[in-house]
């Protein structure tokens, strides 16, 4: 997860010497998001610690909003274009993120 948020990082960075809609050669926009949902990913974070997951860069990451709650799926393997739910072989982990205490209260593994 540190990997992801310095990836962030150095992406926020790199980007503030040129506008996003210029192309370089030399590096290219891999993923934006916005703080708020920075914020849900190191939230989940301290929950996958508990859990020991290992190399979350295997997980493709999904954040969504639901009222009073945000949940973030990891999902193991990379899911084909239009496909729903994990992909064959693939387990994974939803953190559900309470928005008025950001805490979360629920984490349950996905088959």
């Amino acid at each position: 997860m540190k990997n992801i948020v310095l990836s962030l990082l150095l992406l926020m960075s790199t980007s503030a010497f040129g506008s996003p809609t210029e192309q370089s050669s030399s590096y290219k926009v891999i993923g934006e998001i916005s703080g708020s949902v920075l914020h849900c990913l190191r939230i989940s974070e301290i929950e996958l610690k508990k859990l020991n997951v290992p190399d979350l860069e295997k997980y493709s990451v999904s954040v969504i909003e639901n009222g009073d709650s945000v949940t973030v799926i990891y999902i193991k393997g990379v899911p084909e274009a239009g496909q729903r739910g994990a992909p064959r072989g693939g387990a994974g982990i939803e953190v559900e993120i309470s928005k008025k205490t950001q805490k979360a209260p629920r984490v349950n593994y996905l088959r």
